[in-house]
């Protein structure tokens, strides 16, 4: 049942990125979904939830919805000048994010 219920969630969880960057966000849309990733997670990983709900959720949605390649792609056909903001408020707000996702949960 959970690797079902896992390939469900993490379809449902690339449908949703796919949506986001179809609608044309770019690198500005990568982030949010990687930043509001990071804070679920942060939740999720706060909470008592078994191991399969993890792997359903965590795994399964969150690691779907948020995408590493995307990011890597969108930062290596960035301006030069804009890498620096990409990465860095990325990375920062991500790990801002899971804290504070983590300190609410």
């Amino acid at each position: 049942m959970t690797a079902a219920l896992f390939v469900l969630c993490a379809g449902a969880g690339a449908a949703i990125r796919h949506l986001v960057n179809h609608i044309g966000t770019g690198w500005r849309g990568t982030m949010a979904l990687n930043v509001a990733g990071a804070f679920a997670l942060g939740i999720l990983l706060a909470t008592d939830a078994s191991s399969d709900t993890t792997t359903i959720l965590g795994v399964g949605v969150l690691g779907s919805v948020t995408t590493f390649s995307t990011f890597s792609l969108e930062v290596a056909e960035a301006p030069r000048r804009h890498r620096l903001v990409i990465v860095g408020g990325t990375v920062g707000l991500g790990v801002a994010a899971a804290a504070l996702g983590h300190a609410v949960g």
